[in-house]
């Protein structure tokens, strides 16, 4: 099943620029992601099993180097083009 994701993450730091940047590009190191990026969030579309994992994975990554970080996902079980919008039926 392919599914969406939709990431925005606060690092409660002053330097927080470097946190983010890294969580994505770790995101584009996996296979299979089609990844959006824009000044308020990350957008990941791929199979639910990939999708799922590579937020797992990054967010325990964040989390074990950054202190106080706040992780904020939300999952679609539909899959959409990164950076587009879909009318709902």
């Amino acid at each position: 099943m392919q599914i969406g994701a939709e990431i925005s993450m606060y690092p409660l730091r002053s330097q927080y620029e470097e946190v983010i940047i890294e969580f994505i590009r770790g995101l584009k190191q996996k296979e299979g992601l089609r990844i959006h990026t824009n000044d308020m969030s990350t957008q990941v579309t791929g199979e639910a099993k990939a999708v799922f994992s590579a937020i797992q994975d990054l967010s325990i990554w964040v989390m074990e180097r950054s202190a106080d970080t706040v992780i904020v996902v939300k999952y679609l079980n539909k899959a959409i083009e990164p950076g587009r919008t879909f009318e709902i039926e």
